[in-house]
């Protein structure tokens, strides 16, 4: 190779470098810019600085844990509601449960819990709530649809709804069981 073929070579190697630098300032540009027009910033994981909704939540249904009926959040009106929503395959969510039973048990009646399976096989979601030993009200939501409702987009997600039927808050990301019983105790005066 000759010393121009080589010079050629090397420039064009700079100029493909340069465009590669460039197209990925651009879309961590256009990310950032749609993160953050999205509310991205408002809903990270863990719960802190997570979404607060205005006003009433429209009863959202989901399956029964059968699949025989269709069941409407509105049977919970009246006391706190903790909604989680889970999967098999989300590890977070395996994570948080085990906590979330424990506080289910603390409260004794004070706070509803309802556990959402979402888009999983109902085999190996049944193999799963046995093995986590999930005792609170549970469900499927095979589609993903009151998972919409809620205006998730992270798994897993916890919404919290007083008893009048307002969210409260939208938790993305794992949440411990002080985080939640923290949340329970500001917004709804319960103590676990």
């Amino acid at each position: 190779m000759s010393k121009r073929e080589l010079v050629r070579a090397r420039v064009s190697r700079q100029k493909r470098q340069r465009l590669i630098l460039v197209m990925v300032v651009v879309a961590v540009t256009a990310g950032g810019a749609a993160f953050a027009l999205s509310g991205g910033s408002e809903r990270t994981p863990g719960g802190a600085g997570s979404e607060a909704s205005n006003g009433q939540a429209e009863p959202v249904s989901f399956v029964s844990w059968d699949g025989k009926e269709v069941v409407s959040t509105e049977r919970f009106r009246g006391k706190p509601l903790v909604v989680n929503f889970w999967a098999t395959w989300c590890t977070s969510c395996l994570f948080e449960i085990p906590g979330f039973v424990s506080l289910y048990e603390k409260y004794d009646g004070k706070v509803a819990f309802l556990g959402l399976n979402i888009q999983d096989n109902p085999e190996s979601a049944a193999a799963m709530k046995r093995e986590l030993g999930i005792t609170y009200p549970t469900g499927r939501d095979p589609e993903g649809k009151a998972f919409a409702a809620f205006g998730s987009v992270a798994m897993p997600t916890t919404v919290l709804i007083g008893p009048d039927g307002d969210v409260v808050e939208r938790l993305d990301g794992e949440v411990s069981a002080d985080q939640l019983a923290s949340k329970l105790e500001e917004y709804f005066g319960v103590e676990a």
